[in-house]
């Protein structure tokens, strides 16, 4: 028996109606879709800071000034991830996302050069920071007054007080750093996205 044609119309438009809404997907939540990313990499800081704290406060290893560096950049990459999240949650966009994971990436590779650098003095390649207890470096104007803006901390720079597989602490950040600076720059060409594909994103 055929279908009338008056049910057609009426079905056709329930049907129009209802396609756009599912592709639209208008009730997504913004949680899902800002870039993971930024949150992502501000967890990351915020687990290397708890570990470092950890050691300070249950193991008894007293941060030396370039141990505290090295915290300075993770808490930066902290605010920065955290804060770009809402944001894009806010205002959501593919430049922005970019912007923010270059922001990242250059926290990141900022915080391995510190480390890098006291994984170094540790092995004897060079002398560490006049800041650090022990420090055996020639004394400019210039480090004299970084020094002066430094906390007092008694732990040496030139010692190594834990270690894994060979590897110390700062050895060890330095390659998580180099690390979450690489995903951190890959992000910034795929709206800072490493999870789900950028063609999700509602591109802007």
């Amino acid at each position: 028996m055929p279908v009338p044609e008056t049910h057609l119309p009426r079905d056709a438009a329930l049907a129009g109606a209802a396609g756009p809404a599912r592709g639209r997907d208008v009730t997504a939540s913004p949680f899902r879709s800002a870039p993971e990313w930024p949150l992502l990499a501000g967890l990351a800081s915020a687990a290397m800071l708890a570990g470092a704290h950890a050691f300070e406060h249950f193991g008894g290893m007293a941060p030396c000034a370039l141990c505290l560096h090295q915290r300075e950049a993770h808490w930066v990459t902290l605010g920065v991830g955290l804060a770009g999240w809402l944001l894009l949650m806010v205002r959501p966009g593919r430049e922005g996302a970019t912007a923010i994971s270059m922001l990242l990436g250059a926290g990141f590779l900022a915080g391995s050069v510190i480390a890098g650098f006291h994984a170094g003095v540790e092995l004897k390649w060079w002398p560490g920071l006049p800041s650090c207890a022990g420090g055996t470096g020639t004394i400019d104007f210039e480090t004299f007054a970084q020094a002066l803006n430094q906390p007092v901390s008694g732990a040496r720079c030139d010692e190594i007080p834990w270690s894994l597989g060979g590897i110390s602490m700062a050895g060890w950040n330095m390659l998580v750093s180099l690390a979450l600076g690489a995903v951190s720059l890959r992000a910034a060409f795929t709206g800072g996205r490493i999870l789900t594909r950028p063609s999700q994103e509602g591109r802007s």
